[in-house]
């Protein structure tokens, strides 16, 4: 990771302290770009030294008065680190600083900016002691708006490939260009969120010459009024400021009930050719936690019972952990019949040396003799070879179980190592399932999904003209913020490419919830095609994992209630257009899909923004999820909640 430390210079009092932090540095991950802006004959006759030296991590450049913000521009225009650290000439760095918010970045790969405390010097360099005058603390917002634009101030650090989606650095021309700070703040928020590093990374030199002092309290006032007005039209929002002074306070303008003629449809397709067949209790939510069942080896059998038998299919997965590498062969034999002592066919999964951490391992499975040939059951054994030292975990899911807290790596290794330590040696009770999957080939299965989906939406009342399928062998958060770019309307919906709308009423029904919760986001309970549900009123639990009520359950109309959740998931959810706006979207870190809508839901949260479950008006979900990649999107998930718990309660 390279960090372009930019420096625009205009006094050269302070200046060569400033370049020894700088030099001085304990990473030697930097690049130093300096522009001298017209500033007095000392910082001219110190840059044109340097120049001389022809040291290969600095480049310097000379101009007559762009201004702060035009001087920025141009550093940043020309420079190339992964991230952009702005210096004021007078300042000076900490030596750890450029380590320290590397390291930092790396931790929080969702901030667009991270931002660390400031301490303060005299003209000497002697430290002062004083308070700051802008806070050091998360955001605040309104409906989607900063209330506290003046809650930023050096040292911080501008991931470069969200700087370059938005406008760049611009100040005020009668303020000296300055300004250009609070702005590019709030237009980096609106990508990505602001990481805080709680140390002191950067001493600002307090000195009759620093800028702040020229243009005194009213000009900032003014551009922190100005930037507000200009970031609310920027979002899109229905907003209005109604007071001047910070923090500002907004209130709503009065916005009409939505038709759905207003609605652009985005669908992220990714073709595939596997159909997933539904047994017993069809595949729990991964979020829940349940028991295990430990394979040491051969005399080590998990046997599951279905009491529907399931048709032949091509392909399983099972999800399984360990508490260290393991070796050896996973074997799964199908019965035909519940009293069989032969299986009909067998699959097996060689590991060797694989640590499985909670995660799906795929299994092909071999054509029996006859396709007409049914399964009732199957039993799991695992082979360990002679250099195995670790026992093989199934995950097993029980219905009403008291879910146990796996809200990180080291959470879900102690729970683990807990549950080995009671010597498991019978089999799960009645009433427990295997965590799996069940695959069969079915040429053109997702694209007949998709054109069903496709077909539905048209009876509901939506246009071809209005959905965007996005077909890209990418991530689905990826597919949707493409569809978003792609589209126009003030009202997004989102909708995977297995849903089916049954109610052709439901998009009226959804937009006029949205209205009278006055709510920005929306969406119906979700059954599946065998009429249980899949997805009602979501919560988290006692261990702030997502949950959707009723999972399993017969749709009796219990859930027919509409209320306030904390997230919705992205099978059919409706939202306003500002939302994404004001929250850049879909996190694209996430692989595949998985936790990538219940991670945006709590980014519009963050900002201000409400959401309602409606379950008067349900849809269909087929389910036809080809994702691998849980255990690796949840890690993620899990760091980037985890210190904001507060959102997961959906009256915070």
């Amino acid at each position: 990771m390279m960090i372009s430390i930019e420096i625009p210079v205009i006094k050269g009092g302070w200046l060569t302290r400033c370049l020894e932090s700088v030099l001085g540095q304990t990473s030697a991950d930097w690049r130093l770009s300096l522009l001298w802006d017209g500033g007095d004959e000392l910082s001219r006759n110190i840059l044109e030294n340097i120049k001389r030296m022809e040291h290969p991590s600095i480049t310097v450049y000379f101009h007559e008065r762009l201004g702060i913000a035009n001087a920025r521009r141009f550093l940043s225009e020309r420079s190339s680190g992964d991230f952009i650290l702005p210096v004021d000439d007078d300042d000076i760095l900490t030596r750890d600083a450029v380590d320290k918010l590397s390291a930092a970045a790396e931790r929080m790969p969702w901030c667009g900016i991270i931002r660390a405390r400031r301490g303060f010097i005299d003209e000497q360099g002697n430290i002062l002691d004083m308070q700051d005058w802008f806070p050091f603390e998360p955001r605040h917002y309104y409906c989607g708006m900063t209330s506290d634009l003046f809650n930023h101030s050096h040292p911080y650090i501008i991931r470069r490939c969200l700087y370059e989606r938005t406008s760049g650095w611009e100040g005020f021309p009668e303020y000296l260009y300055a300004g250009e700070d609070c702005d590019i703040f709030t237009k980096l928020e609106e990508y990505a969120d602001i990481g805080l590093l709680d140390e002191i990374l950067y001493y600002y030199r307090i000195n009759p010459q620093r800028t702040s002092k020229t243009i005194g309290n009213q000009a900032a006032e003014d551009m922190w009024r100005r930037i507000a007005d200009k970031t609310i039209k920027r979002r899109g929002l229905p907003l209005k400021r109604i007071n001047d002074g910070q923090p500002f306070r907004f209130e709503r303008v009065t916005t009409k009930v939505f038709s759905k003629e207003e609605i652009d449809v985005v669908i992220p397709f990714w073709d595939a050719h596997e159909e997933e067949i539904p047994y017993d209790f069809n595949r729990p939510s991964v979020s829940t936690f349940g028991d295990m069942y430990a394979l040491g080896g051969p005399k080590k059998v998990y046997r599951q019972v279905f009491y529907s038998p399931i048709p032949p299919i091509d392909r399983l997965e099972i999800v399984c952990s360990s508490d260290g590498p393991v070796s050896g062969v996973l074997e799964v034999a199908f019965f035909s019949d519940k009293k069989s002592t032969s299986p009909m066919v067998t699959a097996q999964r060689e590991l060797n040396d694989d640590h499985v951490v909670f995660k799906f391992l795929s299994i092909p499975v071999p054509k029996p003799q006859s396709d007409t040939l049914t399964c009732s059951h199957l039993e799991i054994t695992f082979f360990p070879d002679l250099k195995n030292a670790h026992l093989l975990m199934l995950h097993i899911w029980k219905k009403n179980i008291t879910d146990v807290n796996v809200m990180n790596l080291s959470a879900l290794k102690t729970t683990l190592l807990n549950v080995w330590t009671k010597k498991m040696k019978n089999p799960p009770i009645n009433g427990s399932y295997l965590w799996m999957r069940m695959f069969r080939h079915s040429p053109n299965y997702t694209r007949n999904r998709l054109e069903c989906c496709l077909q539905s939406l048209n009876k509901a009342g939506i246009s071809e003209a209005s959905i965007y399928v996005i077909e890209k062998k990418q991530s689905c958060a990826a597919n949707r913020n493409q569809g978003v770019h792609q589209s126009s309307k003030p009202l997004i919906c989102f909708a995977d490419d297995d849903v089916e709308i049954i109610n052709p009423n439901t998009f009226n029904i959804l937009l006029e919830k949205l209205h009278s919760f006055k709510a920005d986001m929306v969406g119906p309970k979700i059954i599946t095609p065998l009429g249980l549900i899949f997805c009602a009123d979501p919560y988290f639990n006692e261990e702030f994992m997502p949950h959707p009520r009723g999972l399993g359950e017969s749709d009796n109309s219990q859930y027919d209630y509409s209320s306030r959740v904390p997230w919705l998931p992205t099978t059919l959810m409706v939202l306003k257009r500002e939302v994404i706006l004001a929250t850049g979207g879909f996190d694209e870190q996430y692989i595949g899909s998985q936790h990538e809508d219940v991670d945006f839901c709590l980014k519009a949260r963050s900002r201000g923004f409400q959401i309602c479950y409606v379950g008067g008006v349900a849809v269909k979900h087929y389910n036809c999820s080809r994702n691998s990649k849980h255990h690796e999107n949840y890690d993620y998930f899990v760091k980037r909640w985890e210190k904001q718990r507060n959102l997961f309660d959906w009256q915070t």
